[in-house]
């Protein structure tokens, strides 16, 4: 059977191939394509570009014409920088055409979930259900964080979510916003009244607009990295746990790691929990409550991402 393999830059440039290898590297731009240790080794090579200036005319179809032609070679190496993202989303679309099981890779959450899916369908491969996400976002009188956090949104690697803008007190710059340009997947809910609190007296309403089966809620001024969606839904759905938790690059720590960061951007909860607990304080020790809550009446645990995918400014 051919060993499928991903490597990173430093791998390929510092270490030996395997044996005979079909060689399938996936870059920015020129400038970024890795020199091979052991270029003898290589018995055909394909380089793939991803850069909007620099794009490869349909890169789906040219990786599989490439994995097929070299499906009797001993090894197969699919190499990026870092040798995770567009490596492992490539390994784990061969392993699911190959009828492998690629739960490991998905599991690990680093991949390129839009490149994934780009191969699932050039093969013709039925994509997985894709569960709509609400992301719930208190915020306050500032329209430029507001628009930073959509921003952020719309950077997903995962299509289906939605974002419910909870306001404390009325907020007619975001009503103009959304009215004037409005900006895709956007619920907004205006509030009659401030009450400060970080917006915790408000945030039920947030949880009764919701349609998506997985919450999580933040704030105007946090970031959500491009995979935190994809990382944070796919751990819950694999381990079939009820929630997860990711490090946080957090300002209270210097902007340092935070790991199992006990604040609410940082959890992503199945929505029936939400539900289930409900939001019923209003002070500013309402947070900490509610993540109380939800690890003691979760049933199935609570997964640990190891990654900063969120930004708390």
């Amino acid at each position: 059977m051919q060993q499928v393999f991903a490597w990173n830059q430093l791998s390929l440039e510092h270490h030996d191939l395997p044996g005979a290898t079909a060689l399938l590297q996936l870059a920015e731009i020129p400038d970024t394509v890795s020199p091979i240790h052991d270029p003898a080794r290589v018995v055909d090579r394909l380089i793939l570009y991803f850069d909007d200036l620099a794009k490869s005319d349909n890169p789906a179809k040219q990786a599989w014409d490439f994995i097929d032609r070299n499906k009797d070679v001993p090894h197969l190496c699919i190499q990026c920088i870092q040798g995770v993202e567009r490596s492992h989303a490539t390994v784990a679309a061969i392993f699911k055409d190959r009828g492998i099981d690629n739960s490991p890779i998905l599991l690990h959450g680093s991949y390129t979930r839009k490149w994934y899916q780009e191969l699932l369908r050039e093969r013709h491969i039925p994509l997985e259900r894709e569960p709509l996400v609400s992301i719930i976002v208190s915020t306050y009188n500032n329209l430029d964080r507001l628009k930073f956090t959509h921003l952020s949104m719309k950077f997903q690697r995962y299509d289906n979510w939605e974002l419910v803008i909870v306001t404390d007190g009325p907020h007619p710059a975001a009503r103009k916003w959304i009215e004037e340009e409005k900006p895709e997947k956007v619920v907004l809910v205006e509030t009659p009244e401030t009450k400060s609190h970080w917006g915790s007296c408000w945030r039920q309403l947030g949880i009764n607009a919701a349609k998506g089966e997985f919450i999580n809620f933040a704030l105007d001024d946090n970031y959500l990295t491009p995979g935190f969606i994809e990382q944070m839904v796919g751990a819950i759905q694999h381990l079939k746990a009820d929630a997860a938790v990711c490090d946080c690059a957090h300002h209270y720590a210097g902007f340092g790691v935070w790991p199992h960061c006990k604040a609410w951007p940082a959890y992503m909860i199945r929505s029936e929990l939400v539900r289930e607990i409900g939001w019923t304080e209003s002070s500013i020790y309402a947070e900490g409550h509610f993540l109380d809550a939800v690890h003691l009446a979760s049933k199935h645990g609570i997964v640990h991402v190891p990654r900063a995918l969120v930004v708390h400014c």
